[in-house]
């Protein structure tokens, strides 16, 4: 053992200490201590600034990106209720179809394959279009589309949605009934 006096005229060994948490985990005072240097996230900042390694705008621009496109998808999802009703009301119409046009003698796959295909074809563009209005925060204007058009009405409250169609006759005033 060495007396205190030796310790004071001995060269301490060299410890480099490394805080590297927020709030400091290390006592700024350390440094006091003989042959003890501290590192932490303030000395970096000072040495290194992130604004010279334009590590500072490259960050904001990634959390910034990652936002927006939280924020889209959100918007998009938002409209879920009314695409999922749009969907069921055109399928709903397309199962009458192929029921009705096997009733009258055509039982082929063709047509019925036909048939869907049509269905999804007309279908896309409202599915694009639902999504660029969300995005564009015009829900209103999809939802509204949908009761003017098909008397499909989405309500949404309270992180649910609530969705009539009343029932109506695809072909008014028309000779072509589903029977």
């Amino acid at each position: 053992m060495s007396t205190p006096e030796e310790s004071r005229q001995a060269p301490a060994a060299r410890r480099l200490i490394i805080d590297l948490g927020l709030p400091r985990n290390v006592a700024p005072d350390v440094i006091e201590v003989p042959g003890v240097e501290l590192l932490d996230l303030e000395t970096i900042r000072i040495h290194a600034p992130l604004e010279e390694l334009n590590a500072t705008s490259e960050a904001r621009l990634l959390v910034d990106r990652a936002a927006r496109k939280f924020s889209a998808v959100a918007e998009e999802q938002s409209l879920t209720p009314a695409v999922v009703a749009l969907r069921g009301h055109v399928f709903d119409l397309l199962d009458s179809e192929i029921e009705r046009v096997r009733a009258h003698g055509d039982d082929t796959e063709q047509t019925e394959r036909a048939l869907r295909h049509l269905a999804s074809v007309l279908l896309h563009t409202p599915m694009v279009r639902s999504r660029e209005l969300a995005r564009a925060g015009e829900q209103a204007a999809f939802t509204g589309g949908l009761d003017a058009l098909f008397g499909i009405q989405v309500e949404s409250g309270a992180g649910s949605a609530v969705v009539s169609a009343a029932p109506r006759d695809p072909f008014p005033g028309s000779a072509h009934r589903a029977s």
